[in-house]
């Protein structure tokens, strides 16, 4: 698997933690009493579990035959 933390400097890396969108989204919904930190944990939960079960349902599909992997990537009748 890749890791991209290898690349940046770790100053970096948290300053752009920091601004994360979701982070702060979540941050903003508790400080305005919108959502509580439970409420927040349990859609995290359920995301989680919802992009679980999309893997797990890809996984089971078969693969593309190669022959058809640049099928609609370009007009098959085309000329230059």
């Amino acid at each position: 698997m890749y890791d991209p933390d290898r690349y940046r400097d770790k100053g970096e890396i948290e300053h752009w933690r920091e601004r994360d969108p979701l982070t702060i989204a979540g941050q903003r919904l508790v400080a305005s009493g919108v959502a509580s930190d439970d409420d927040l944990k349990d859609i995290d939960t359920e995301v989680i579990a919802e992009v679980d079960a999309a893997v797990a349902f890809a996984e089971m599909g078969t693969h593309e035959d190669v022959a058809e992997l640049t099928r609609f990537v370009t007009s098959e009748g085309a000329t230059a």
